[in-house]
């Protein structure tokens, strides 16, 4: 069922019913109690960016000049929420922060 809606989140309750041999009312209870325990988070819209214009993927490094620590990564996404042109930041693991 969730594969199905992360396909398609807009299809009904009764098509995901019958994809997966559950009554409409079945399927909405099902997901009202996902919904509840955080399960399904939200439901989102995905762009197509290189249709938005923004052909341009780009992924930087940023090193902190102090030891990492929590405060790093709120004052960096602090920082970067100014600029609405940065759509995701990601933290990997390795010799770089």
């Amino acid at each position: 069922m969730l594969e199905k809606l992360q396909e398609d989140s807009h299809i009904s309750v009764a098509e995901l019913g019958e994809l997966v041999n559950l009554s409409a009312a079945g399927v909405h209870k099902r997901l009202k109690k996902l919904r509840e325990q955080g399960v399904i988070r939200k439901d989102v819209v995905l762009l197509d960016r290189n249709k938005l214009g923004l052909d341009l993927l780009c992924f930087l490094k940023v090193a902190f000049k102090q030891n990492l620590s929590p405060h790093n990564y709120t004052d960096l996404r602090a920082a970067l929420a100014h600029f609405p042109e940065v759509l995701e930041c990601h933290a990997l693991t390795g010799n770089d922060d």
